[in-house]
């Protein structure tokens, strides 16, 4: 059975955890959003998804308690419910804020253009409110698009992808794909420093991982340095 996380948790002093109140076989009991810093100006770390006015009742209802309000956003990723609700989080802000995010390499299929205006981060890029500092970690880093594709081709050539994609095809019937990628939660023991950096969405101490497998289920990449707070 899940263990239930209220719509609003003080995960340390200057990180406040608010929910997306949209609980879903992907979000679980909702998208974390965080409220970060202790002064009266600080950093929303992503903004649930758009035209949900219980979320928005919550942040206002934290800025209040808190006597605070926002003047930073930051973004972490494109999925709808980390990204979707930034035009209502800004309605609901008396002063104009600054909106960071790392771009997309399509920039076309960026739905931040579509928005706001945003300030782009970059790898090791840092921003700093009252008692906290946030550093970016890009694994992508500055790397063009075209060159990443090619550095980081899973199928060892030409052929050997037109082969994965074939049998993916014929397990999903969709085309052009190479690899399947996907990210799990494995449990730890609550390690002894940075304790809470490991508690995961579904609250107990993990590391997120990634891996990438072919269509004969052998895995072909992975990556395991990430601890369970870690958006996928």
């Amino acid at each position: 059975m899940t263990t239930f996380i209220s719509k609003v948790t003080t995960i340390r002093p200057g990180i406040i955890r608010i929910l997306g109140c949209n609980p879903g076989p992907m979000t679980l009991q909702g998208t974390n959003t965080y409220l970060i810093g202790t002064g009266t100006k600080r950093v929303l770390l992503d903004v649930g998804e758009a035209r949900n006015a219980e979320y928005i009742t919550s942040l206002e209802s934290v800025l209040q308690q808190q006597n605070t309000t926002i003047n930073q956003i930051v973004i972490s990723h494109w999925h709808h419910d980390h990204i979707g609700g930034l035009k209502d989080v800004l309605k609901c802000l008396p002063e104009p804020v600054s909106v960071y995010k790392i771009p997309r390499f399509d920039k076309d299929d960026d739905p931040m253009l579509n928005l706001t205006t945003y300030i782009p981060l970059k790898h090791l890029d840092e921003i700093k409110t009252q008692e906290a500092t946030l550093r970016v970690i890009n694994s992508v880093k500055d790397v063009q698009y075209t060159a990443s594709l090619r550095e980081t081709w899973i199928p060892r050539g030409l052929e050997e992808a037109r082969v994965t994609k074939r049998k993916l095809y014929g397990i999903a019937n969709f085309p052009n794909v190479i690899g399947i990628i996907d990210g799990t939660h494995i449990p730890i023991a609550a390690p002894p420093v940075d304790e809470e950096l490991y508690i995961n969405r579904k609250n107990f101490h993990s590391l997120n991982i990634k891996v990438v497998c072919n269509a004969d289920y052998i895995f072909q990449d992975y990556c395991c340095r990430f601890p369970g707070s870690t958006y996928d």
